[in-house]
């Protein structure tokens, strides 16, 4: 069991490594991150449901996890050629 929680420990601080890391070099990482804070703001503001919240929030976590992946692939291929 603590073989396994070590595992994922180490899976976490890896992830939380990879969002620091584009919150410090990626500006449209912290642009999306922006405009999500706007959108809970809004969502706050305007008092939207809690489920209209809940999709809100999945929308932005399905934006950000987008833009992630979207920031390794040309991590990648800037890796392999610099054209």
């Amino acid at each position: 069991m603590r073989e396994v929680l070590k595992k994922h420990h180490i899976s976490l601080k890896a992830a939380v490594a990879g969002v620091r890391w584009a919150i410090r070099t990626q500006p449209n990482f912290r642009v999306h991150l922006a405009l999500a804070a706007l959108a809970l703001l809004g969502g706050w503001y305007f008092r939207v449901t809690a489920m209209e919240m809940l999709i809100l929030v999945f929308m932005i976590i399905l934006g950000l996890s987008a833009e992630m992946i979207n920031t390794s692939i040309e991590s990648m291929t800037d890796l392999i050629t610099r054209e």
